[in-house]
């Protein structure tokens, strides 16, 4: 990935969720491919936190922000660690760091004389603790969210949803006209690539990796496997902070619709395009569970919706054949 403008911009609307499926897609498959494209994509979540914090994003940018990107406890962390940081360089200049515990030492003969002083000591020292977190937090970002990325990526490339009245689980992947039962592919491929899956995210997971993201991701590969049981047992563990995301809300739209508990589903994917409106596998699968109620007209009406988000032409043609059925057609 080269570092022009064009790949900084393409960083930061990714992190905000601006791209569209296509080029979110492209990202993800170079950054699960090489450690150095990983690694611009940290530099790019550092700029993005000091440009929040330093207040030079747009109106549209802070909402984004603080509705896509702090999504994590970690990513709540790294905001609180550069916020205390900024705080303390605008009172005390870097430069001035070393001389001014050096002035501090002449002046007391020993830095435990009294104890205001120490105090004023303690606070530079604590500066330098937060730059090495930052360090440290860099390497266990790399050995934490790799892992996932990658997971994520595998089923991409490998997991297709069903055109044929299949709901589509949050994660942006590819439709198909062919279903599991007559596809080429073999079920222990099909097995290979969600075990492998599995195991980054474990991989994550014993590294330190943010829990809820790990439950959300570990309950998308159960969705896909068909368990079931398991999909919910891992959306359950998911926290407060992350439960009433769109994504989360989808997926237990997606597993109550696969359980053919209808209004349960629905209820789930209304929620999702309340949460966000931009979601758009929530509004196709809304489309599709009221279809199974009965409800055509507004079945229709989500589908609209769904369409004026949707840019591929695959998922266009699904929805465009799914009205046809719904007007009788």
């Amino acid at each position: 990935m080269e570092q022009d403008s064009k790949t900084e911009l393409g960083l930061k609307q990714y992190l905000l969720g601006q791209l569209t499926a296509e080029d979110r897609q492209q990202l993800e498959e170079e950054l699960a491919k090489s450690e150095e494209d990983f690694e611009q994509l940290l530099l790019a979540e550092e700029e993005l936190v000091d440009e929040y914090v330093s207040g030079t994003l747009s109106e549209q940018e802070v909402e984004r922000f603080e509705r896509h990107f702090l999504t994590t406890p970690g990513r709540h962390l790294k905001l609180q660690s550069v916020r205390a940081l900024r705080r303390y360089t605008d009172e005390h200049p870097p430069v001035s760091f070393w001389a001014r515990v050096s002035q501090q030492i002449r002046q007391d003969g020993s830095v435990v004389n009294g104890m205001s002083r120490p105090r004023q000591l303690l606070r530079p020292a604590i500066a330098v603790l937060a730059l090495c977190f930052g360090s440290f937090w860099g390497v266990r970002l790399w050995q934490t969210a790799l892992p996932i990325y990658q997971a994520e990526n595998l089923l991409k490339q490998n997991y297709r949803v069903y055109m044929e009245g299949s709901p589509r689980p949050s994660g942006g992947y590819q439709v198909t006209g062919e279903s599991v039962l007559m596809s080429p592919t073999g079920p222990q491929a099909r097995n290979a690539y969600l075990a492998r899956a599995l195991d980054l995210v474990e991989e994550a997971s014993a590294n330190g990796a943010d829990a809820d993201k790990v439950h959300e991701v570990r309950a998308r590969i159960f969705l896909i496997q068909g368990n079931l049981e398991e999909a919910l047992k891992e959306l359950k563990l998911i926290g407060a902070t992350r439960s009433d995301t769109a994504s989360v809300l989808n997926d237990r739209g997606v597993l109550h619709f696969k359980e053919k508990a209808w209004l349960e589903s629905e209820k789930y994917f209304e929620a999702a395009v309340k949460q966000d409106p931009q979601f758009k596998e929530a509004w196709y699968n809304l489309a599709l569970v009221r279809a199974q109620l009965g409800k055509k007209t507004e079945a229709s009406s989500s589908l609209d919706q769904y369409l004026t988000l949707e840019a591929d032409p695959s998922w266009k043609n699904a929805a465009l054949e799914l009205k046809k059925k719904l007007a009788g057609n």
